[in-house]
């Protein structure tokens, strides 16, 4: 039908109501005509006025894979979703003036932000505290470097209300400090 929104449109909008109604921000499209060196992120986010950070907003889908037959595809898909939006926030700030944010809208029960932490550290973290190095093919793979491009990354489960969760900071100081501000975030209650 047309004028129906795709799940991916849905989760955008979804996003960028939110940072405007709890954060204060508005969010503004790239337009066409506008020059980039590739496709670019979802947003440029902006507080009275000015430019704060760049948004790119990926939607995880449900996926009925039960297990046997090819790897779980859950870790790829991560892995894939930051591959691209890397060299999406690169084709408008390669320089790195801004902040870049990546908000994951999930819509599949069986991933969850643990995939996330387990995809970037490479380590898979026990009930007892341990931490074993099995998932460094995704970690030390194709987002290696690009990974800390991204200057913090959002999970947010589609089916709850108020889910979202913040984790890993990406390696630049600046970056880390702006975004704690604009999120409200206490250094002491993040993530990973």
């Amino acid at each position: 039908m047309p004028g129906e929104q795709t799940q991916s449109e849905q989760d955008e909008r979804r996003v960028a109501e939110s940072l405007a109604e709890r954060y204060g921000l508005k969010v503004v499209r790239f337009s066409k005509a506008q020059p980039a060196e590739g496709e670019t992120p979802d947003f440029k986010v902006m507080k009275e006025g000015r430019l704060v950070f760049y948004c790119e907003v990926k939607t995880i889908e449900r996926d009925d894979w039960r297990g046997g037959g090819r790897p779980d595809p859950r870790y790829n898909r991560l892995t894939t979703h930051i591959h691209k939006a890397a060299a999406q926030f690169d084709a408008v700030n390669r320089q790195r003036r801004y902040p870049n944010v990546l908000f994951f809208v999930n819509h599949d029960n069986r991933s969850n932000f643990g995939h996330l932490h387990d995809v970037f550290t490479g380590d898979i973290e026990c009930d007892d505290g341990t931490r074993h190095p099995i998932y460094r093919k995704y970690s030390e793979g194709r987002i290696k470097a690009v990974k800390w491009r991204i200057d913090l990354y959002v999970w947010w489960d589609a089916d709850k209300s108020d889910s979202a969760q913040q984790g890993r900071y990406g390696d630049c100081a600046e970056h880390v400090e702006a975004l704690r501000r604009y999120f409200a975030v206490d250094p002491r209650m993040e993530g990973y």
